[in-house]
């Protein structure tokens, strides 16, 4: 009787119901979400033993209402306790947000699978009731319910609990019922998690599985997961998968603002990779400030690469704790002498300009294993060594390391550093920190290139076994919002390249914690779409090494993705703005000015992406 209370209480502020009646629309939201209608069952591996929690002791504040469940005894004789917090006072709109935590009284060595259950009465109106799953390839695919029989979609990074089901981009799914309300039904990103709905004799049966796997990776510390449920009703103002998807982004990462409305005005990015001795970056940047106007300049965003001396400490002096004053960049090539007073000068010419100012902060997680700064106790070493996680590739080699780009300024083979090793996250922590005090004022942006070295299972052992996969998550959003703390107007891309190549299928989504990506992904038809989803509230963008050569490639992107036209010097095709003929002048300043009358780009696919390739036939 409390909850009942309780919920009815917050759901005349917290849901808007039309006439602030829970069944005005037909849905009875009140027992849809009534607590009582809640269960929560836990499954021990590996004889899958399960037994469902019960009689929790009950709580209540001015600001929340707390559930404790007696304590659970695990198979080898470990223990622990499980706890749901939710807020009376849900800041999330028309939805509650609920916080589950996990905590251990002693280390956990079983696999530990829990699953929330909830039993929605079936609607008076029993036609057709569909379900709408955000699928990593960027379509939003509609499913009819089946009695019974249930549909199934999985959002995998760390654990997952099947490999046979789709796979979602974003963990939430929502169920679309005959009278045009909705539900989404969502946890946090964190870990994986199996959502599972089937209509029976009683109504409709809705599960959130996720598994801690304790035989692999003990559990030891606190764990806390949010979930979320939030309804759309019935009413005059039309509802789409959109409205689910933003109270998604609003609910579930809430703590990761998305980037500066600046972002979602470019319509031209250029990247210089130490181009002519150095020279190209202003050569080319005088010559495109001559051919478009100051607004036109004001669109597009210009990414500063190559000046560092090496793939291990990048500019920062360990030693000193600042950028280092004077280097070589590109020493065993190029050899370019540097200064922080020659990146300023670079810098500042761009800002002076009109143009937004884009900083390369680093290759991703490598270190070259020749240089004599690398820190062999950073690298990753895979828990499994040989092993691979499912799928027809692997950064891995055979000795557990993850091999990085290598190039004529390598000294030796990279390596990745392991995120779940605190002293690494420390590091990026401090270098993006000195990047920001030193050259922050000449700068709009930083974009972290190839964070793509940690597949999605990927399990590392310093200084104890992690999850890899979710280290590195946590650690670009440490670094976004490190940024957005210095600089709300500033921002921090990454680069997923998710289905660049088809082997290319069990990278992470991190862009969905950090502002946009600004993907090495070659401006390739095929990856385009699985951006979709991950940068729902960002941009998303490409370089293209080959802009003259490919140009059909960066066409096709702004013509059915709004992505921003792609140009480039100092790397293959090594042609930049000032080395264009008038043709290829006229062909980039056309396209330039198409997708700057682009109104909005399209926010997902309504087909099969294999079919709306079929139907977009571009160059491969």
């Amino acid at each position: 009787m409390l909850f009942r209370i309780l919920l009815l209480a917050n759901m005349i502020g917290l849901f808007a119901f039309p006439g602030g009646d829970a069944k005005a629309d037909g849905m009875d939201w009140e027992s849809i979400l009534h607590p009582g209608k809640f269960r929560v069952l836990i499954r021990f591996s590996p004889d899958h033993t399960v037994m469902e929690l019960s009689s929790p002791a009950i709580t209540e504040s001015d600001e929340q209402v707390e559930w404790v469940y007696p304590e659970v005894q695990v198979p080898d004789g470990g223990t622990f306790v499980l706890k749901r917090i939710i807020p009376k006072n849900n800041p999330a709109g028309s939805g509650i947000r609920e916080s589950l935590i996990i905590s251990p009284l002693t280390t956990i060595h079983t696999d530990v699978e829990i699953t929330r259950q909830w039993r929605i009465p079936m609607p008076g109106d029993r036609e057709e009731i569909k379900m709408t799953l955000p699928l990593r390839n960027g379509w939003a695919k509609s499913v009819a319910l089946q009695n019974d029989n249930p549909t199934q979609a999985q959002y995998w990074l760390g654990t997952r609990l099947t490999p046979s089901e789709p796979e979602i981009a974003l963990p939430v799914v929502e169920i679309v019922f005959p009278d045009s309300s909705r539900l989404a039904v969502m946890s946090d990103p964190y870990l994986g998690t199996l959502f599972s709905t089937k209509k029976d004799q009683e109504g409709i049966v809705l599960e959130q599985s996720f598994l801690y796997d304790g035989q692999t990776v003990p559990l030891q510390d606190e764990q806390t997961r949010s979930f979320g449920l939030w309804v759309h009703p019935a009413d005059e103002k039309a509802a789409s998968f959109d409205d689910t998807v933003d109270a998604f982004y609003r609910m579930m990462l809430d703590d990761v603002p998305a980037g500066p409305a600046w972002i979602h005005d470019i319509a031209m990015v250029y990247y210089d990779y130490l181009s002519d001795g150095g020279d190209g970056w202003s050569r080319d940047l005088v010559k495109l400030a001559g051919i478009l106007t100051p607004e036109e300049r004001a669109r597009v965003l210009c990414c500063y690469h190559g000046r560092y001396p090496n793939l291990c400490s990048y500019l920062f002096d360990d030693d000193t704790g600042a950028i280092k004053s004077e280097w070589n960049a590109m020493p065993l090539t190029r050899n370019v002498p540097y200064s922080i007073v020659r990146v300023k000068e670079e810098l500042h010419l761009a800002k002076s300009l009109g143009f937004r100012v884009c900083f390369y902060f680093a290759d991703g997680l490598v270190q070259d294993s020749g240089h004599p700064e690398y820190r062999h106790d950073w690298t990753f070493s895979s828990l499994t060594k040989g092993d691979r996680p499912p799928g027809a590739y692997s950064l891995l080699n055979t000795e557990g390391y993850i091999n990085g780009w290598t190039g004529p300024d390598t000294w030796g083979l990279t390596r990745a550093r392991d995120p779940g090793n605190p002293d690494v996250a420390d590091w990026y922590s401090k270098y993006l920190d000195t990047l920001l005090h030193t050259f922050g004022n000449e700068l709009d942006a930083f974009v972290w290139d190839e964070t793509y070295y940690i597949f999605q299972g990927y399990i590392g052992t310093f200084p104890q076994p992690v999850h890899s996969d979710i280290a590195m998550m946590q650690l670009v959003k440490r670094l976004t919002n490190q940024v957005t703390n210095f600089d709300q107007e500033k921002a921090f891309f990454v680069c997923d390249v998710i289905n660049m190549h088809p082997f290319f299928l069990h990278i992470p989504a991190n862009s969905m914690v950090s502002h946009g990506t600004f993907q090495d992904s070659q401006c390739k038809a095929e990856a385009w779409s699985y951006a979709m989803f991950p940068n729902w509230r960002n941009a998303f963008w490409s370089c293209n090494w080959w802009p003259v050569s490919r140009f059909e490639l960066t066409k096709y992107g702004v013509e059915n993705f709004g992505t921003a036209v792609a140009i480039s010097n100092g790397w293959e095709d090594d042609i930049g703005p000032s080395e264009w003929t008038q043709s290829q002048q006229d062909m980039f300043l056309q396209l330039f000015r198409e997708r700057c009358n682009q109104q909005k780009r399209q926010k997902y696919l309504e087909i099969d992406p294999a079919v709306f390739l079929q139907n977009h036939p571009v160059a491969r």
